[in-house]
């Protein structure tokens, strides 16, 4: 059975590397390669260290998020731990879909600390928060820049926030144990459900500080995208970028390509055509902007895993 579910895992990787390819393929056909060759990077320095200032403060808030949502009476990681989790969870999105990297780093940070539950229930709800952040600030975009629609996309953002928040709900949870049985998810993990709900009862105070530090996340997350934008010296504002931030994280989270790989691309070229008349630029500000947000943490990530071996061999 592990062989037959290894190898469907292995032909899943291969088909969805194979659809981001291919969304990359028809963007490539849909660009002018002549306009593309012509677009200049802006190598100013003063912008480079505001892009790795800005890099540097998401990634911290990020682990922060998490740092925060773990500590408890009974559980006291450090925030070094926290950073090299996150980096490790960057590099995990490289090879799962949807961003799952977030939840799968459970099983290093349990390698590394021996503790098994209260990890993969930490490390799921500070996704789930993650996204519910969006909702506020599809908010405001709605309420101070007047644009209705975007609140469509807030509430599928809200959505993940609410499943944590009806975990006071027994009904609910009846309901999600139910599943969790069925699924033989409980066997698979040999985890509990009583223990992992058990590790998931936050209070609403640190639901709430948790969602703050998630805005703030997304806003420099976002300022990224807009320095990437800066980088081509394309006239654009922070809050234009800001507008589409919800659509292109639900863009990410649906499970058909590599953590959005050529479907994010896409996503930013449909979406900021309404402000750029080249498609070539918009391209080129998005490969600039997953190199800085994913592709270089990812390497560090990569690096902590490879140098972490001896750890989990010990640890197994």
């Amino acid at each position: 059975m592990s062989i037959i579910t290894g190898m469907k895992n292995k032909i899943n990787l291969i088909i969805k590397y194979l659809i981001s390819l291919l969304i990359l393929a028809v963007i490539f056909f849909q660009i002018k390669f002549e306009n593309l060759l012509k677009i200049e990077i802006n190598f100013d320095l003063k912008l480079y260290l505001m892009i790795f200032f800005t890099l540097f403060s998401s990634l911290m808030l990020r682990a922060l998020r998490w740092h925060y949502l773990m500590r408890n009476v009974n559980t006291r990681l450090s925030i070094g731990f926290s950073i090299k989790l996150l980096l490790t969870g960057t590099a995990l999105n490289l090879i799962v879909p949807a961003g799952m990297g977030d939840v799968l780093k459970s099983y290093f940070g349990y390698k590394w600390s021996n503790i098994k539950e209260r990890i993969l229930a930490v490390s799921i709800a500070d996704k789930l928060i993650a996204i519910g952040g969006l909702f506020f600030i599809s908010l405001f975009i709605f309420f101070y820049l007047n644009e209705k629609w975007i609140i469509i996309p807030g509430i599928f953002c809200l959505i993940p926030l609410s499943l944590l928040i009806l975990l006071r709900s027994k009904g609910f949870v009846s309901f999600i144990e139910y599943l969790y049985k069925k699924s033989r998810i409980e066997k698979y993990l040999k985890i509990s459900f009583i223990e992992l709900i058990k590790n998931s009862d936050f209070s609403v105070f640190k639901i709430f500080v948790s969602v703050i530090i998630s805005i703030l996340a997304w806003y420099f997350t976002y300022y990224i995208l807009f320095l990437s934008f800066k980088c081509l010296d394309v006239n654009i504002s922070f809050f234009q970028v800001l507008i589409y931030a919800p659509v292109i994280t639900i863009v990410r989270l649906f499970p058909f390509t590599l953590n959005g790989i050529g479907s994010d691309e896409a996503a930013i070229i449909y979406v900021y055509s309404r402000y750029i008349d080249s498609s070539e630029q918009i391209l080129v500000a998005a490969f600039i902007y997953r190199i800085i947000s994913l592709i270089i943490p990812a390497l560090a990530g990569t690096l902590i895993i490879i140098f972490n071996k001896k750890e989990i061999s010990k640890a197994n």
